[in-house]
């Protein structure tokens, strides 16, 4: 059965980083990363750039899946459990889910963006704004998801993905 496989976390926690390594790990994947799917301006934290990065997601999913990629990652996407809902009825029935959810101290998470070259995207009042504007974060509930959540404090990327790739 295919997998679908989201990277999930807050904002700075390592959910690129990790999905990239994991891509280049997997003989049959592709990679999805959703902030590049809302790329427009004016953007603004609000309901449609959460339908538009949503529906452009799902749209990815579904190709991939499609064309018989047998390991669809997806980072940056499920962030609640709404998102997780919404993944499971669309593909639960084709498609084994998996969700990794990645966590790291905010004081970390606020120095590893620092460095970014984000601009107004990795301030202190930009995650503010997004961990306020996100519902029903971590943990989620799910009957037909596999679900973890990774306590990415003191890990580096190589066992952080040895932890995914011996849970898929």
């Amino acid at each position: 059965m295919q997998k679908i496989i989201l990277i999930s976390g807050p904002i700075g926690c390592g959910k690129t980083t990790i999905a990239r390594r994991l891509y280049e790990e997997l003989d049959s994947a592709s990679l999805i990363e959703a902030d590049n799917l809302v790329n427009y301006k004016p953007w603004l934290m609000d309901e449609q750039s959460l339908r538009v990065k949503s529906t452009n997601c799902n749209a990815l999913i579904k190709t991939f899946l499609d064309e018989e990629i047998e390991n669809v990652i997806c980072e940056g996407y499920v962030q609640n459990q709404f998102e997780l809902d919404k993944v499971e009825k669309i593909f639960g029935p084709s498609a084994k889910i998996y969700v990794f959810w990645l966590e790291l101290s905010r004081e970390e998470r606020q120095k590893r963006v620092e460095g970014r070259g984000q601009g107004d995207a990795d301030s202190p009042e930009f995650m503010d704004e997004y961990e306020k504007s996100n519902a029903q974060p971590w943990p989620f509930s799910s009957r037909t998801s596999y679900l973890k959540a990774i306590d990415a404090e003191g890990l580096d990327t190589e066992n952080m993905l040895k932890l995914i790739l011996d849970s898929i």
